[in-house]
C-alpha cells in the first residue's frame, strides 16, 4: 500500500543530510529505497519525457518531485500520482483541480519546464 510504502521510505532514512527529513526528502534518492525493495522503474529527467510516460496508455504508479515555483527560495513538493491511463490520473498530496485533468495543471502554474526534477514510473 502507499501507507506502508511511505513508512518503509521515512524508516530507511534516506533524507537530505542527517536532519530526519526536516527538510524533506532528497528526490535523487529514491532508487536508494526502490532497489532494495525490488521496485523497478523508470527514471526521467525532463519534463518531455514525463509528458511522454504520462501520455502513454500504461498503468504506473508514479512518483513525481518539482519545485512549488519558479523562486530561487522555492521547495520541492515530491508526491504519489496514480496514473491509469493517458487520459486519467489521480494526484495524492497535491492541490487539484479535478476539472482539468491535465498533466501541466501538476505544476500550479509554473512552467514545467522549469520546475520539473525527477519522476519515477513503475509499472502496476
Amino acid at each position: 500500500s502507499l501507507a506502508d510504502t511511505t513508512f518503509l521510505y521515512e524508516a530507511s532514512g534516506i533524507e537530505i543530510g542527517g536532519f530526519l527529513g526536516f527538510f524533506g526528502s532528497n528526490p535523487f534518492q529514491i532508487p536508494n529505497f526502490l532497489i532494495p525493495q525490488h521496485i523497478y522503474y523508470n527514471e526521467v529527467f525532463t519534463y518531455k519525457d514525463f509528458s511522454q510516460y504520462m501520455l502513454d496508455g500504461n498503468q504506473n504508479h508514479v512518483i513525481l518531485s518539482r519545485w512549488n515555483s519558479e523562486s530561487p527560495s522555492s521547495m520541492i513538493h515530491t508526491f504519489y500520482i496514480d496514473k491509469f491511463n493517458a487520459n486519467y490520473f489521480k494526484p495524492h498530496n497535491a492541490l487539484w483541480n479535478l476539472s482539468q485533468n491535465s498533466i501541466s495543471n501538476l505544476f500550479d502554474g509554473a512552467n514545467p519546464n522549469n520546475t520539473f526534477i525527477c519522476a519515477y514510473f513503475v509499472n502496476k
